[in-house]
């Protein structure tokens, strides 16, 4: 895949590739007939069957190897004297085609693929009652116009977008988080619960693009997208063991779960010609952050329970926390119903967090999430009371943006939070600000305070059963 090298995809100017297609189409069909399972729809594939080194920053490759794929295959030369049509700058939309009739002529009703090997041509050249792509340009590279263009062409859209569904990538914004960030430079259970499938430029109002600046997008003057559902993808090059893949796929996955499933309030409607940015304003807030409240509590309190009965190591958020100028630390998680413990001395003796607790004045304290069975556990975090000018670029990659509060983090703090200006809730209108009154200083990790207030309300242990009583998963592990 990318680095074409004539043996990485099969060769669309063979018989003997069609030969071979037709024989697997043929042998997977009748498997699925002895079933009783009747095949009814394909994945073609075709994503990035290119040679990368035909783009841009690759001058220092010898020319030898940025060939277009096949262009000196004597089968496809052949098939250019044959065919003055066939043009094997398109030998993907060829192979698409190709392959598509062979699915239609087996009586299968529709060939999905990415939209790689589709992009050129439209859903008319083809012979399958339907015609389906996945869906993976990102928003702020201009995937409002290729969302558009696709649709025009009349294809079915599963929308894969990387920046919001991809699970290779880290879960918030910190060195010790595993995952690439070329499309995103994180992907929280937030960020991916918050996007809207069918009204893809509202999501330029809800987040930022992968560096963190802000987007404005316009719905282009077309009709909307027939969007046919939306995909997560754990690409599964950097993992090595079982865990590795559960933890970056799980919670997540359950996120996709809900956005497929429901329509929420906040989700609004394709609408050509409306233009969404950070201060638009269009997107109602406080049914997101009510919604999204009942969700987290759910997966906390509910479905992660389920997760360790089926022995899915899921990822543990890691908790956030302040200390104030009398010593006294207050902490909570983004998935309520876990418990948090904290040390002291360096991790040598822990204890677990009920409520608010003096831990001294200019203590460094650290701190852990634990799942309910003791388990699983977050990565540490450390804090102290010292946190002063913390800059513009709040970390807003876990939880609720929206109630976010401070605590401190001596080493990172200066490049990753903001400071409350006077300590007030009243001051947190900009989700960069995050305040606990009475607290000025700043977290590395902000976090949603609803689980304090749960707390103090008695609400903790009933709220995700009053709020989502009807949420299931279901899981598919294969």
């Amino acid at each position: 895949i990318q680095f074409y090298d004539r043996t990485s995809i099969i060769n669309p100017c063979l018989d003997s590739s069609v030969r071979f297609v037709e024989k697997l189409v043929g042998e997977v069909k009748q498997m699925h007939a002895d079933a009783g399972i009747p095949l009814d729809s394909y994945h073609f594939g075709g994503d990035e069957a290119k040679n990368i080194l035909l783009g841009a920053g690759y001058s220092s490759y010898a020319d030898e190897l940025k060939q277009q794929p096949f262009s000196k295959s004597p089968s496809c030369q052949a098939k250019i004297l044959e065919d003055p049509s066939f043009d094997i700058e398109k030998i993907a939309n060829y192979w698409a085609i190709t392959v598509n009739k062979i699915l239609a002529k087996n009586g299968i009703k529709e060939m999905v693929a990415w939209e790689d090997g589709l992009r050129g041509t439209t859903k008319k050249q083809y012979e399958t009652e339907s015609v389906a792509v996945d869906f993976w340009e990102t928003l702020f590279w201009g995937g409002i116009d290729g969302l558009a263009e696709m649709a025009d062409g009349g294809f079915d859209i599963i929308m894969s977008n990387p920046d919001y569904l991809y699970f290779d990538f880290p879960y918030e914004v910190n060195p010790e988080e595993r995952g690439y960030y070329w499309a995103a430079r994180f992907n929280s259970v937030y960020k991916v619960f918050t996007f809207a499938p069918e009204n893809l430029a509202q999501n330029a109002e809800t987040s930022t693009d992968r560096d963190g600046n802000e987007m404005s997008v316009t719905t282009p003057e077309v009709t909307a997208p027939s969007i046919r559902g939306m995909q997560g993808q754990t690409w599964s090059e950097t993992i090595r063991t079982d865990d590795q893949y559960y933890e970056m796929a799980f919670p997540r996955v359950l996120a996709v779960a809900e956005r497929a499933w429901h329509r929420a309030s906040w989700e609004l409607d394709w609408s050509s010609g409306v233009t969404y940015n950070a201060t638009t304003g269009l997107v109602p807030k406080d049914e997101l952050a009510t919604d999204y409240n009942g969700f987290v509590s759910a997966l906390g309190c509910r479905e992660a329970f389920k997760l360790e009965k089926l022995g899915i190591t899921y990822r543990v958020p890691p908790p956030g926390a302040s200390i104030d100028a009398s010593g006294v630390l207050t902490a909570n998680s983004e998935m309520p119903c876990t418990a948090i413990m904290y040390s002291i001395d360096e991790g040598n003796n822990w204890s677990e967090y009920s409520g608010p607790v003096g831990v001294g004045v200019g203590k460094v304290v650290a701190l852990q999430s634990v799942s309910s069975n003791g388990a699983l556990k977050s990565r540490v975090v450390s804090i102290d009371e010292e946190c002063n000018d913390c800059g513009e670029n709040a970390d807003t990659s876990t939880a609720n943006p929206e109630n976010f509060f401070c605590g401190s983090n001596k080493q990172d703090a200066r490049q990753i939070c903001t400071p409350c200006p006077s300590g007030t809730i009243s001051e947190c209108d900009n989700p960069f600000h995050g305040c606990i009154e009475g607290v000025e200083e700043c977290t590395l990790f902000g976090v949603s305070d609803n689980q304090q207030v749960e707390s103090q309300n008695g609400m903790s242990s009933n709220y995700a059963s009053e709020l989502a009583p009807d949420l299931q998963v279901m899981i598919d592990m294969g």
